[in-house]
């Protein structure tokens, strides 16, 4: 299994979507985060599988958006708005355990 990095989405590679196994799933992801349904597509991120997710936006950014900048810019987003919901929600389910300290 190879692994990629977000310098890979500067090496610009040649992908088709023939290289993402579920490319309109993924399409529609990206079609969530765009219209800020930020916890829809924390789940559907979760039952695409989130290792898998990540390699595959790397590959639909590349082929979709030609300026590395933006390319960074969404993965970085995405990767952030998955990740704090992620903790936000094991936060909510974990709150007999978590009290937040006020001051």
């Amino acid at each position: 299994m190879k692994t990629y990095r977000i310098s890979d989405l500067e090496a610009s590679p040649k992908y088709t979507a023939k290289d993402i196994p579920n490319y309109s799933k993924l399409s529609e992801i990206f079609d969530l985060y765009m219209n800020d349904y930020y916890d829809t597509m924390t789940r559907e991120i979760a039952n695409y599988g989130r290792f898998e997710f990540f390699t595959d936006l790397i590959k639909f950014l590349i082929i979709n958006l030609t300026n590395t900048h933006w390319r960074e810019f969404f993965y970085s987003d995405i990767l952030e708005e998955y990740t704090y919901r992620i903790v936000e929600f094991k936060l909510k389910n974990d709150g007999k355990h978590y009290k937040r300290r006020t001051s």
